[in-house]
């Protein structure tokens, strides 16, 4: 009870923050509303309009301009100077798990401005109890599954094999209706190319870890449409050094296995090599490297680490009292000095990396792994880190909203959502201040606007607050 009265108390802080665009939520049934006096920026990657607006009919972009609107008869017309509309943003890699975990997730992400967000794994019997939440519910973002993950038996090493069984969860999958494929680190190089087929056929595209059978060349090779995890690339794909490389096998507990990066050389050969490859096949894959997850891991091996930001504090009371006990021993426990360095330092080759194969012309994707076994990683809150480590690695704060927009739209298949255009549906973020300028000021959202109607931050926060406090599991059990 003290937790709770804990939690409302900051969201009463919150509410009191937040200068909402209006007092209460803008019904959108009737009238058309026009956005004006803003930023704009389209998720398409094209340079930040000033002075624009934007107008919505219904549930969808009627038209976008710049400079003084047309009249429009009956509009409902708010002025948005100083502020910056977006894309709702695609968080690429959530980890929904149960329902009691699902609804306040759900909300949390909505009051980050994600608008849609893709469940990398999960039970059938969660998803269908999910899924039938959220049809009820008004407002959740759109979540796209791919049901039942492929992963062998990572205690006994043991991979996922191609057959009758692959082919029965396979089926299982299709019949519940998943919108894509998910394969985890111990799949057999056989078993990928029967998942790749299957989903050819009835259009899923696969994403995932590259499997510790392959190389991530061969994976791309093999039909792996979006590469999760800059951690699961191979070592000899990074390093040159052979007596380095031999440091790091494949039976490595993790996170130890990717210390490797922290040795992580632009200029090695194994790096020039690898990302020549990529290059030669952008048009075949999406990278998305998970940056904010792979902080948030080594972040836990901090002793002095404390919850500083208030949206920890909006989290499941269950899931920060799993943090506080991390490590994880199947993650940390017993780690010599140098192992935690390495985990550390790791990020920063991660990071650097990204930025070059973005630069090479590698599709890049936004995905926070929240929900998941990585701690510290807040939904919606996680995703605001990952553009910001984007923007660390090279790329310009336009070009990182492009990977949580127009990009992740186009990975998905998804061609009405991601960008701002007319026809498309009005899923829209307004943040205060100018975004293209400060990526960081996208943690600055005023309203989220979903299907056509706006909704207020702070009323989304405290529908979290009051779920996350319900009996729940800790987060991934």
């Amino acid at each position: 009870m003290l937790i709770h009265r804990h939690l409302l108390t900051l969201i009463a802080t919150a509410i009191a923050m937040v200068l909402p665009l209006e007092a209460e939520e803008v019904e959108l049934q009737g009238p058309p509303l026009v956005l004006t006096s803003a930023w704009l920026i389209d998720g398409t990657g094209a340079p930040p309009v000033e002075s624009a607006w934007v107008r919505i009919e219904g549930e969808h972009i009627a038209a976008v301009g710049r400079g003084t609107p047309p009249s429009t008869p009956g509009a409902q017309v708010i002025d948005l100077e100083g502020q910056t509309i977006l894309p709702g943003l695609i968080d690429m890699h959530v980890n929904v798990w149960d329902l009691p975990q699902a609804r306040w997730m759900l909300k949390l992400l909505l009051a980050g401005g994600v608008t849609s967000a893709v469940d990398s794994g999960n039970y059938l019997d969660h998803l269908t109890a999910i899924r039938r939440w959220v049809e009820e519910q008004e407002p959740t973002p759109r979540l796209y599954i791919s049901g039942v993950m492929f992963a062998g038996n990572a205690g006994e090493m043991r991979f996922f094999r191609q057959g009758d069984r692959l082919a029965a969860v396979l089926g299982e999958n299709l019949a519940f209706g998943v919108d894509l494929l998910n394969v985890h680190n111990w799949v057999s190089s056989q078993a990928l190319r029967q998942i790749v087929r299957f989903g050819e056929v009835h259009d899923l595209p696969v994403m995932g870890h590259v499997p510790l059978s392959m190389t991530s060349l061969a994976a791309i090779g093999a039909g792996l449409r979006i590469v999760v995890h800059a951690s699961t690339l191979r070592v000899g794909e990074v390093l040159d050094d052979p007596k380095l490389v031999a440091r790091y096998p494949i039976d490595l507990r993790y996170p130890l296995r990717w210390g490797y990066w922290a040795h992580f050389d632009l200029q090695a050969a194994a790096v020039v090599r690898t990302l020549a490859a990529w290059e030669e096949r952008i048009d075949r894959f999406f990278f998305m490297p998970t940056l904010a997850a792979l902080e948030g891991i080594a972040r836990n091996y901090d002793p002095e680490v404390v919850e500083e930001e208030t949206l920890q504090q909006l989290v499941s009371p269950v899931w920060r009292e799993a943090w506080r006990r991390a490590p994880l021993p199947q993650w940390g426990s017993g780690l010599t000095e140098e192992q935690i360095f390495e985990a550390k330092e790791a990020v920063a080759g991660m990071v650097a990396f990204a930025g070059i194969a973005h630069a090479g012309g590698v599709r890049v994707l936004a995905g926070s792994d929240t929900g998941g076994a990585p701690p510290w990683v807040v939904p919606g809150d996680s995703l605001h880190r990952e553009l910001e480590l984007l923007v660390e690695a090279g790329l310009s704060p336009v070009e990182a909203i492009r990977c949580a927009t127009g990009a992740a739209a186009e990975a998905l298949g998804a061609p009405d959502r991601g960008t701002i255009a007319p026809g498309k549906l009005a899923d829209l973020v307004v943040v205060r201040g100018n975004v293209a300028g400060n990526i960081s000021a996208i943690r600055e959202i005023e309203q989220v606007m979903l299907r056509g109607r706006l909704y207020e931050r702070a009323r989304l926060l405290e529908e979290a607050a009051e779920w996350a406090a319900a009996p729940q599991s800790p987060p991934g059990g």
